[in-house]
């Protein structure tokens, strides 16, 4: 495995598997690695974003608005929501 920049071609490669550490420093610092196998690109190592806590109502109507489910879907979903699991005995 070689993990490197995500510049191609890398342009820090280390051919040690076991420097997760070393690795995981380096993302943290804010770089993103990404992770070969036999020269193919498999996984992109990457910080992590903040993400917030809660959002404001507008915030969250914005981010929602433009991925509701599909009609279809959410039919199927109405029609599921009747079915209940009252009749299962409890272990």
């Amino acid at each position: 495995m070689y993990y490197g920049s995500n510049a191609w071609p890398p342009s820090h490669l280390a051919t040690s598997v076991n420097n997760t550490r070393g690795l995981l420093d380096r993302v943290a610092a804010g770089e993103s690695l990404t992770i070969t196998v036999e020269g193919r690109a498999v996984a992109v190592l990457q910080p992590v974003g903040r993400r917030p806590r809660w959002l404001a109502r507008d915030e969250f109507v914005r981010r929602v608005v433009g991925r509701q489910a599909d009609a279809a879907l959410s039919a199927e979903l109405r029609v599921l929501m009747a079915d209940t699991t009252d009749d299962i005995p409890a272990p």
